[in-house]
């Protein structure tokens, strides 16, 4: 780790770790996205100066067309993620923005990085990605595809909501599919469809990934852990019958992964 990667920023009761790629609120990371990431360290970096949109957009996503929307996006998710002290993002309108806050640098030992990187649980052998293939092209969706795209690479936890029959599962699987040449990590989908006891929501997402887990070692912890570190997005699909064991099942997977 260059001394650069071990950089961390840190104002009050927040540490923005550079190594680690993380945002902490009192020594606890806080979930924010890798592009989110990006926006933020370009702006700690900048020492409390502006940094324009167009600067910005060049950082975080190189070579790339952006569109405003989908930096709007993420510094909204920033903001949310800052909470109370959401004001530390300044916007200056149709300008760009800038981080407040004094917001002093400290660079950890090596011996420090080193016990933090040896402190992580082991990777696993690689999951299966368990993507259906396209039947037919999706026509007429381009600003729903873009919009949950920019969505899912803020936020650690993204819903579809909508009336049965308005396809949400093709819209969410083909989000998915244009993921898979650049997301660095597994994709996987489980069925909820046949589930009849919502308690079984954690063994449905156990068999998907192929995890193993002995019968009575199940649970949303369990599997939580046995992912461990590694990227993984999870499209959990017909969840309305068991919507409240499949978002308690996601609050804890994602719970649990900050730790890691």
């Amino acid at each position: 780790m260059s001394l650069q990667d071990r950089r961390v920023y840190e104002s009050g009761q927040w540490a923005i770790d550079l190594g680690r790629r993380e945002l902490r609120a009192h020594g606890v990371p806080v979930p924010i996205g890798g592009r989110a990431f990006e926006i933020l360290e370009a702006l700690v970096r900048s020492a409390g100066e502006l940094v324009s949109k167009d600067d910005l957009m060049r950082q975080v996503w190189p070579g790339a067309i952006v569109e405003d929307n989908t930096l709007q996006v993420h510094i909204s998710a920033l903001r949310r993620a800052l909470g109370p002290d959401r004001g530390l993002l300044k916007t200056a309108s149709g300008r760009g923005y800038r981080l407040l806050g004094r917001w002093e640098l400290r660079e950890e030992s090596a011996s420090v990085a080193s016990v933090a990187s040896n402190g992580l649980p082991p990777p696993l052998q690689p999951l299966r990605n368990s993507l259906p293939h396209a039947g037919s092209d999706l026509i007429g969706r381009a600003a729903a595809l873009r919009d949950l795209r920019d969505r899912i690479s803020a936020y650690r936890v993204v819903t579809l909501t909508g009336p049965g029959g308005i396809g949400k599962t093709r819209l969410a699987l083909e989000v998915a599919r244009s993921l898979m040449p650049s997301f660095e990590g597994d994709i996987a989908l489980v069925e909820l469809v046949s589930l009849a006891d919502p308690r079984l929501v954690p063994s449905a997402v156990k068999g998907a990934l192929g995890l193993s887990l002995k019968e009575g070692e199940i649970s949303a912890s369990s599997v939580a852990r046995a992912i461990g570190q590694r990227p993984l997005l999870l499209v959990l699909d017909n969840c309305e019958h068991v919507i409240e064991a499949a978002a308690e099942f996601a609050e804890e997977v994602v719970r649990l992964r900050r730790k890691f």
